[in-house]
């Protein structure tokens, strides 16, 4: 099964965890749960073709969206990108701390999610890509 961190970063390129808080707790306390994925765009690659926005279908009733992250109290985590109609996902532990999300997939390397922005409603993750791009994902909390 393909590592869904290439996956997602090669479909991103197809198609700022800054946070303030007394301590650890409260920040794991304001991004646990169910973040559905609103909105991506894509900037600063070297093909201008390749800037812009990737459409993130959503459907908020049915808790679907091109990409599911799922941040659980016990510290593991569930990842889901579903950009063509067939979903990749991976499973493992998460810690979050210094501005990022560090996943550790339960078949794969660890990697993180730089986070330039976090509220308890909006989280915005800054991705770095290759060939100079990057890409910003706009994720909403729900109840899901």
């Amino acid at each position: 099964m393909k590592d869904i961190k290439y996956v997602l970063l090669g479909l991103v390129l197809v198609g700022h965890m800054t946070i303030t808080s007394c301590g650890e707790d409260s920040t794991e306390s304001v991004i646990l749960g169910t973040w559905l994925g609103t909105n991506i765009v894509r900037s600063g690659c070297s093909d201008p073709l390749d800037n812009g926005d990737l459409e993130c279908k959503r459907d908020l009733s049915e808790c679907v969206s091109c990409m599911t992250l799922v941040l659980g109290r016990d510290g593991t985590y569930s990842l889901t990108a579903n950009f063509d109609g067939s979903p990749n996902s991976e499973t493992g532990d998460f810690e979050a701390k210094d501005g990022k999300i560090r996943l550790d997939p339960s078949n794969g390397d660890p990697y993180d999610l730089p986070v330039s922005d976090v509220s308890e409603s909006d989280m915005i993750i800054d991705l770095p890509l290759s060939n100079g791009c990057s890409a910003k994902i706009s994720l909403e909390s729900t109840d899901c």
